[in-house]
């Protein structure tokens, strides 16, 4: 059976175009059950209508705050499905962070965990419903208790707001990226196109889905008409039985799951087995990138961020080795331009800032209710991240701009001196912060997480050998409690405050 041409207009009708096609394909796979696309497309009707019979309406937010599973994503579907604006958030956030993402939102429907749910029972404006099954307390507001109601889809439009999806936050307080329809289904197509087009791929979801990087992964696999295997959380040994039994081609790692993945004791039973493993949300260390791919596993470092709906420039088995973990080729569909501070392109080689543009790219933060203020100027995202545009489009990314640390009248960026952290075997973790000194404006303070004995002065004995005297820290500090967000990605303002307190 040929798969049918999905364009960016007939995206919301994609599940009645697909099950049409080949009904008994697998959609997705769940620890609970498997839904070929008939019935992921029966599943997302049924809750089209009972968001018809909650009252919401196109248009609407509906949070989405609980843990990956079968029935987020069929909640998920049915959101765009219908017309109403899906916004996943973390369903481990304190109160008071959940309030301010109300107050952000201003949402008609709150649809979560049951943590969530009574969380929320001081909003009665709100409707709320549990997305959890069995749970006691909440039972009278579950789910799938709501009687669906007829309902009947507005005329699909790709510019029509579908999703409202937070940054990381990992350098302040996190924005809502407003994405489109023809947002997510570009930069699903043309990710899929950067790995040989089309294939019907199988990904394995186990980042969060409120996070860009696992969220992306509905339409990778729509517009692929690929199949999703969810589980709620990263778990090695899991995530390797998934490959093995489910077939799964593609996942999505950081540094730090992919250690534990070439930790496990059955990795063995997997390798060969996957055609990529994407591994972003910041610098991996280079000996852990050489040390998966001699474990077999097609490890493909990337750079992104959720106003691209995730990968800007990834690297694929195939680039130049030597490249690996330095450099990244840009996604097919993006323009990107380095330019100086006053905004002018600049040439290869050197660096500046990261400029990028594409139907993929955001063109709107959200503010608040009925307030999007433009995320792009003439058409362009300023990215506020600092790299150098290499021979044949590739990227190297040096750090964010905002990270420069001024020391001794030498602008330095921290992603290269924790970059060669990263290569000091022994050193799974590092951040560079700058600290007020008072004769150099700025000193360096490095932050690292060691696996093995390591002593400051052989670190600094080690870097001394490869960096200019200007970039070597002043001083080690050792932490093995790291601030993080859902993807172990570093809270690097609370990791601020816990070493220099502020």
């Amino acid at each position: 059976m040929s798969k049918p041409s999905v364009s960016i207009r007939s995206i919301y009708d994609f599940l009645e175009s697909m099950s049409a096609s080949d009904s008994a394909r697998r959609a997705l796979i769940s620890p609970s059950q498997s839904l070929s696309y008939g019935e992921l497309s029966g599943a997302v009707s049924t809750a089209c209508g009972r968001l018809a019979a909650l009252g919401v309406r196109p248009g609407d937010r509906v949070i989405l705050a609980a843990p990956n599973s079968d029935d987020w994503i069929v909640v998920a579907h049915a959101c765009t499905r219908f017309g109403a604006v899906v916004c996943p958030v973390d369903p481990g956030l304190t109160p008071g962070e959940l309030r301010r993402r109300i107050e952000l939102l201003g949402p008609t429907l709150i649809i979560g965990s049951a943590q969530v749910v009574e969380a929320c029972a001081d909003h009665p404006e709100i409707l709320r419903r549990c997305l959890d099954r069995g749970i006691g307390s909440a039972g009278d507001l579950s789910w799938d208790r709501v009687e669906s109601a007829n309902w009947k889809s507005g005329q699909p439009d790709p510019g029509r707001l579908c999703a409202i999806l937070m940054t990381s936050g990992s350098a302040g307080e996190p924005k809502g990226v407003a994405l489109t329809g023809r947002n997510l289904v570009s930069g699903a197509e043309h990710q899929l196109r950067h790995f040989s087009g089309h294939g019907a791929q199988r990904w394995l979801v186990n980042l969060p889905l409120h996070h860009v990087g696992g969220f992306i992964v509905l339409f990778r696999a729509l517009v692929g008409w690929g199949t999703i295997v969810v589980q709620e959380r990263f778990n090695a040994d899991e995530a390797i039985k998934a490959i093995t039994q489910h077939g799964v081609t593609h996942l999505s790692l950081v540094a730090t799951t992919l250690r534990r993945l070439l930790n496990a004791d059955t990795l063995q039973q997997a390798a060969g087995r996957l055609q990529a493993a994407l591994v972003g949300g910041g610098p991996c260390p280079l000996g852990l990138l050489a040390q998966a791919q001699a474990a077999g596993v097609p490890v493909c470092p990337t750079y992104g961020m959720t106003e691209a709906c995730s990968q800007i420039a990834t690297w694929r088995p195939g680039d130049p080795p030597e490249l690996l973990g330095r450099a990244a080729p840009v996604i097919d569909g993006i323009e990107l331009e380095i330019r100086d501070e006053a905004g002018h392109p600049v040439e290869n080689g050197t660096d500046g800032e990261i400029w990028i543009k594409g139907p993929m790219i955001a063109e709107h933060y959200w503010e608040g209710p009925d307030r999007l203020i433009p995320a792009q100027q003439h058409g362009w995202l300023r990215t506020s991240d600092i790299g150098v545009m290499e021979p044949n489009r590739y990227l190297r990314v040096l750090g964010r701009s905002d990270d420069a640390i001024i020391s001794g009248g030498e602008k330095i960026h921290p992603l290269e001196i924790e970059s060669a952290l990263l290569e000091i075997p022994g050193i799974a973790r590092a951040v560079v912060l700058g600290e007020d000194d008072p004769n150099w404006g700025q000193s360096l303070v490095a932050v690292i997480q060691a696996t093995e004995p390591i002593k400051e002065g052989e670190i600094l004995s080690l870097l001394r050998a490869r960096l200019a005297k200007f970039k070597i820290p002043k001083r080690v500090e050792f932490l093995d409690d790291w601030p993080e967000g859902a993807i172990g990605k570093v809270r690097r303002r609370d990791l601020r405050l816990l070493i220099l307190g502020k």
